[in-house]
């Protein structure tokens, strides 16, 4: 959209609808339509661009995405616009006032431990703003999801040296007894020479 000549840039606004409609844009708000002025500054229509909220979740279909996995575009009004949580796209949820809009006012962009406002679950999060837009998007790993291999690799680390320390143990303990068996044919043969030796 070109301003006519004299009007400033234009200025793109997104904002809540507050209904769902198969129009709405950004799930259930929409770019708000812009009035086009013409040369002599009267109305000479308006532009509005209508897309559905899953277009902005599709590029993660073929990915490696968990159930527990999550992605959100955000307005800074704290309406989501389009949600991603395993195969369930949503749209509208209200995170005004929740953690996530406190994050990103203090910053733009930065990375987060703590629990999503909609399931509760402890995500790592990482969150971007989009240039010139009043939006960002956040995408969220649950903690149970990272450190579930390291547990795992924990574990079987823990059992291999249980079993290494075993292994250790029981060798000692056949070498202890193998020591006092010779100890103790050494002493016999120390005997035998002595009386020997007295005879």
């Amino acid at each position: 959209l070109l301003s006519p000549p004299g009007a400033g840039s234009p200025i793109v606004i997104i904002a809540s609808s507050g209904r769902r409609t198969r129009a709405a844009v950004w799930g259930s708000t929409s770019i708000a339509p812009s009035p086009v002025r013409s040369v002599c500054s009267s109305f000479a229509g308006v532009i509005s661009v209508n897309i559905a909220p899953s277009r902005f979740t599709d590029f993660t279909k073929g990915a490696d995405f968990r159930p527990s996995d999550l992605i959100s575009v955000i307005g800074l009004d704290g309406i989501t616009r389009a949600r991603r949580t395993d195969d369930v796209v949503s749209f509208g949820e209200d995170l005004r006032g929740q953690l996530v809009m406190s994050k990103q006012q203090a910053n733009p962009n930065g990375t987060y431990l703590g629990p999503s406002v909609l399931d509760g679950q402890v995500r790592y999060f990482s969150h971007r703003r989009l240039k010139d837009y009043p939006l960002f998007v956040t995408s969220g790993v649950s903690l149970s999801a990272i450190l579930g291999p390291i547990e795992k690799r924990a574990f079987a680390y823990f059992a291999g040296a249980a079993v290494l320390t075993l292994m250790t143990l029981a060798f000692a303990g056949l070498l202890i007894v193998h020591m006092d068996r010779r100890q103790k044919q050494t002493d016999g043969i120390n005997h035998a020479n002595r009386r020997l030796q007295e005879a």
